[in-house]
């Protein structure tokens, strides 16, 4: 009978895996024409979770180190997400399509209960999404080629995120003369996005010395063309090499070297020329930056529970505290308000102290570990520019049962 529960367990966190992977992660739903079926998908699926989740933390048993450092701030983005979805629901049910942002976090506080029935022992999320990434950016790269030099034709779509073209499973953005622009989506709704989860697949490739992915890896993130991207990397490089010992660091050194020659060589001009195009962007960023820290205290006093939702961005825009979203804790702040906003620091700052505490003064950690806590050190700055990991479900699957682990163990060591 304990069999099959657990087979259980393990069918139904697959699902859903499967469901936030195909209908939620990527645009495989927009290439595949099953945006029907995805919203009907999504809409039952968040039922579910949310029945779920009163299940599961009824049968997890909770130490205080996870309650206080995970269920707790876990909870409080939640319960700030909720408050603000439904105080402006009773202006404009419009706004129920925000619940699609609380997902991530509902999945982030199931977790603990699959970490208990032992289903992370058995499934390896890290190998399944490597996997899963390595296919989908083989076909949607040869489609991506081939478009480009215009001998395949692309399907025109329009969503709510701009115009598009798709092939199987590449998108690309629509240009105003119709055609591809160059920059590599793969199945991701923005380049910048796709390079970021490039990374944490490419630490995974270099650790479990899949060389053939690696390769791949690397070539799709060079025609993301993405500039954080770049930065993110090089810290990633920095962070191995000082990881590395004897030969493996020399020759490392050695393929800097000659990647930089390369990069000198060849490359300069079109990220030069890139960093150029990033003008307005750059500015965007900065503004949301800004705007978080100057209203940060207004805020508490004019909408502590978030400013009114509205699914049009132009309408949110015209409120005097809409802080933009490319500053990620300022997003927390206005969708969230305050509630959300401290439990999303504290796991920030909780995830990326221990990750930084574990690199620097932790002597033996297996690759699995490496892998883990040089990608969360290696992803925190997206929380710069763009939605980052964090804020979807992967992060529950790939980096969750690493932050379980070292609670527990914690308790386990006293």
């Amino acid at each position: 009978m304990k069999i099959n529960i657990f087979n259980l367990h393990k069918i139904l966190l697959n699902i859903i895996f499967g469901i936030i992977v195909l209908f939620q992660l990527t645009t495989l739903k927009i290439s595949l024409e099953l945006n029907f079926l995805s919203r009907v998908v999504n809409s039952l699926f968040i039922i579910f979770l949310f029945l779920f989740l009163f299940y599961a933390i009824y049968q997890t048993k909770l130490n205080k180190y996870l309650l206080y450092f995970y269920i707790f701030p876990g909870v409080l983005i939640l319960i700030g997400f909720l408050i603000n979805i439904v105080k402006s629901s009773l202006v404009s049910l419009d706004s129920l399509g925000y619940l699609s942002q609380t997902i991530p976090w509902i999945v982030f506080l199931i977790i603990p209960y699959f970490y208990q029935k032992n289903v992370f022992k058995v499934i390896d999320y890290w190998e399944i999404f490597s996997k899963f990434i390595f296919y989908t950016t083989i076909f949607s790269l040869i489609e991506y080629l081939l478009a480009l030099n215009s001998y395949i034709s692309l399907k025109a779509v329009e969503t709510a995120n701009g115009d598009f073209l798709t092939g199987k499973i590449a998108i690309f953005h629509k240009l105003s003369d119709g055609t591809p622009h160059f920059r590599f989506y793969s199945c991701f709704m923005e380049p910048g996005t796709f390079a970021m989860f490039l990374l944490p697949v490419i630490c995974h490739a270099f650790y479990k010395k899949k060389y053939l992915r690696l390769f791949i890896f690397l070539t799709a993130f060079y025609f993301t063309f993405s500039l954080g991207g770049i930065f993110s990397l090089i810290i990633m490089a920095i962070l191995i090499l000082f990881k590395l010992k004897g030969v493996k660091k020399y020759l490392i050194v050695v393929a800097l070297l000659f990647g930089a020659i390369f990069y000198l060589s060849f490359i300069n001009e079109s990220i030069k020329g890139a960093y150029d195009d990033k003008g307005n962007s750059a500015v965007e960023r900065e503004e949301s930056y800004s705007k978080t820290a100057d209203n940060i205290t207004k805020l508490f006093f004019n909408y502590p529970f978030g400013i009114p939702l509205n699914i049009d961005t132009s309408a949110n825009q015209k409120n005097e505290f809409y802080l933009g979203t490319n500053f990620i804790p300022g997003i927390y702040l206005q969708f969230g308000g305050y509630i959300a906003f401290i439990g999303y620091i504290f796991v920030l700052m909780f995830s990326t102290i221990l990750s930084l505490f574990l690199y620097l003064f932790k002597k033996h950690i297996y690759n699995e570990d490496f892998i883990v806590i040089i990608s969360l050190l290696t992803l925190f700055p997206f929380i710069f520019q763009r939605l980052t990991i964090m804020e979807s479900s992967i992060f529950a699957f790939l980096f969750s049962p690493y932050i379980i682990k070292y609670l527990i163990y914690s308790i386990d060591k006293k």
